[in-house]
Order: C-alpha cells, then structure tokens, then sequence
C-alpha cells in the first residue's frame, strides 16, 4: 500500500516566514497580546521577525529598533541564533539567542535566552503568528 503523506516539516523549514507578535510575557506576566486594546506594553505590537529561506533575518524590536543578520538552527533544532545583526541592538554584540518551545505551520514560539536590557532585563516569551 502506498503512502500518500509528505515528509513532515523540519523546524528549520517551519520557521521560514514572516512572523509578527501575537503574545508576550516578560518574566511571566503577560504584557502584550494583540487582541487586547488594555495592553501593559503596547509597543510590542512593532515587533517582527523575518526568517528569510536565504539565511538572512531581519528583526524589529518593540522600540521600533529594525536590525538585520543572519540565522541559524542548532541544538537538534531547539536553538534560534540570530547573529552579524546590524545595527547590533543593545547590550547583544549583534547576537541573540532563543529557545525555540514549539513551532508549526502558523505559530512560533519562541524564549529569549539571555536578558532583554529593553525591557529591563526581562526573560522574554513572543508567541509569534504568520
């Protein structure tokens, strides 16, 4: 009997897009979601990330502060690295690393790994949507 179905997707093919933020806790406490019009940070709803197919990334942070780079997966796919970014945002040295929690086809979910002197030295989790 033949099989009809595709190869799953890995997480770097997942990640790929366009992602805009739909969620944001900082240390635990939810401050930003988009279907909210009483959001603790409002300015989040700025924040982008570009996965390009071509290795290239673009970020917008929730200052509006836009850097470009390029990306990698490691960590048997469990390691966002973003990396060469340019301008380099603050305190980074032009690399940020996250914890890729889950991916799929229309969600990203995503834990800054190191503190986000931005948000006053917060762990971030964006839940990202295409």
């Amino acid at each position: 009997m033949a099989c009809d179905s595709e190869e799953p997707k890995t997480v770097t093919e997942l990640i790929q897009n366009r992602w805009s933020v739909s969620l944001v806790t900082e240390d635990g406490v939810l401050v930003y979601s988009k279907e909210s019009s009483n959001n603790i940070k409002n300015t989040y709803g700025r924040f982008e990330l570009v996965i390009g197919t071509d290795g290239s990334v673009s970020i917008t942070e929730l200052d509006g502060h836009r850097s470009t780079g390029v990306w990698e997966v490691s960590g048997d796919e469990k390691t966002l690295t973003l990396k060469d970014l340019f301008p380099a945002p603050s305190d980074t040295g032009g690399v940020i690393h996250y914890t890729i929690d889950s991916v799929d086809e229309n969600t990203l979910i995503i834990i800054r790994i190191s503190k986000n002197p931005k948000t006053g030295g917060t762990i971030n989790v964006y839940t990202l949507k295409r």
